[in-house]
């Protein structure tokens, strides 16, 4: 049934843990809302998105704790691939929460370096992540300073080019002006996005419109319409 994929032997340090590990506090020490969301939605619709097929290369951005991307590489078919990534402050604590989980991964998990700033919309300067096959971009709840709303539109841009599918879960009216900014801005890098729900979502299941709904954000370059 439903959630069945968050009952996972995956397993995060405690935030103590990540307080004495990353000097510069963000939102990495827990797992949040659209995290969780995003992997019932990916459970429901996995065949449907076609990623019920083995040698899958999926990228997770602003991966935080770890969690999510984890417990999405040990229910994928096997063999495949999940790199997840942070910037380079919080990229030890991603690494320790991998290292502490290693026995339980039934995949190949891996943490690199991903620096939002470094990427171009116009494809000009694209780090190696950028100029890598991706049968899946993702992410979560990664909008909540000017980082997300300037760079990340940027990112997922010169990502989309090369990436057969780009979701991200993201919950609204949490930072309101944010969340206007960063919509302006990923059509302002050539993205058009639609609010995507799982067929088998029971409408009594889903919040009303007006209480911080969380969809799911599905994104492609303007010229694949």
């Amino acid at each position: 049934g439903m959630g069945a994929w968050a009952d996972s032997p995956i397993s995060i340090l405690s935030a103590d843990d990540y307080t004495t590990m990353v000097r510069e506090q963000t939102t990495g020490s827990q797992v949040w809302p659209a995290a969780t969301a995003m992997l019932h939605f990916l459970e429901a619709s996995l065949v449907a998105l076609g990623l019920d097929n083995p040698n899958l290369r999926c990228l997770e951005l602003g991966s935080g704790t770890g969690w999510l991307g984890m417990t999405l590489a040990n229910k994928l078919p096997q063999p495949a691939t999940v790199v997840l990534t942070e910037y380079a402050e919080g990229l030890g604590w991603l690494e320790r929460n991998i290292e502490a989980n290693a026995d339980h991964l039934q995949n190949e998990v891996r943490a690199e370096c991903c620096d939002w700033a470094a990427f171009s919309h116009e494809g000009t300067s694209d780090p190696p992540l950028a100029q890598r096959e991706w049968d899946l971009v993702f992410g979560s709840d990664l909008v909540y300073n000017d980082m997300g709303v300037n760079y990340l539109p940027r990112c997922l841009a010169s990502l989309a080019r090369r990436a057969r599918l780009v979701l991200y879960a993201h919950t609204l009216h949490r930072l309101e002006n944010c969340d206007i900014e960063f919509f302006r801005n990923l059509s302002l890098c050539g993205l058009y996005y639609r609010e995507l729900r799982p067929a088998d979502f029971a409408t009594s299941e889903l919040p009303e419109r007006s209480s911080s709904p969380l969809p799911f954000t599905e994104l492609f370059p303007q010229q694949r319409q």
